[in-house]
């Protein structure tokens, strides 16, 4: 007997957060270099600013190991802002291309290539950065602790809306820790 055994698919490889440990995360620096390495895609969070604007992030505030004001100072860890309290324009102001030296997270990325001036990106510019790849989108959301992001209903809202300006729901995969977003 002689059955033909079916091709193997291709291995998909995703840039965690924008290959964090070659560029800055979750800057369209880091995504850029998805398409340099021909990976299938990127995994990524999204959280919501006040002025209700899908933005790629981490944390649900700026991550003081990452983010420094305009004037250049690094993020008091006390003081640092919730996304959901800002406006786009805001956040904007803020410098999150360089780990904050003598870190445990520069430590653990010492490769990575700062990208000074980098900002947070809005989920529309990560889309249009990934074009024609795949997609891997965690809405990012605490049931334990709801405070910290805008309600689920109004980022999946949010990110759904992204996704089809784009014309790129066919090539995304959305996902929650937080059983309120599914």
């Amino acid at each position: 007997m002689n059955e033909r055994m079916p091709s193997p698919r291709p291995m998909a490889l995703f840039g965690h957060r924008g290959a964090r440990g070659l560029l800055p995360e979750n800057t369209l620096e880091g995504f850029a270099s998805i398409a340099a390495l021909d990976l299938t895609g990127a995994e990524f969070d999204v959280g919501l600013t006040a002025d209700g604007v899908a933005v790629v992030h981490h944390d649900p505030r700026l991550n003081p190991d990452i983010a420094r004001d305009a004037d250049g100072a690094w993020l008091a860890p006390d003081a640092a802002p919730l996304l959901r309290e800002r406006t786009l324009a805001d956040l904007g102001t803020f410098d999150v291309g360089r780990l904050r030296p003598g870190s445990d997270y520069a430590a653990r990325y010492p490769e990575q290539t700062p990208a000074d001036g980098a900002r947070i990106p809005t989920l529309d510019a990560v889309i249009a950065a990934l074009s024609g790849r795949d997609l891997l989108i965690e809405v990012k959301t605490f049931p334990d602790r709801p405070g910290l992001t805008a309600p689920p209903e109004g980022i999946a809202q949010a990110v759904i809306a992204c996704l089809n300006r784009h014309d790129a729901l066919d090539r995304a995969v959305l996902f929650a820790f937080d059983w309120r977003v599914l």
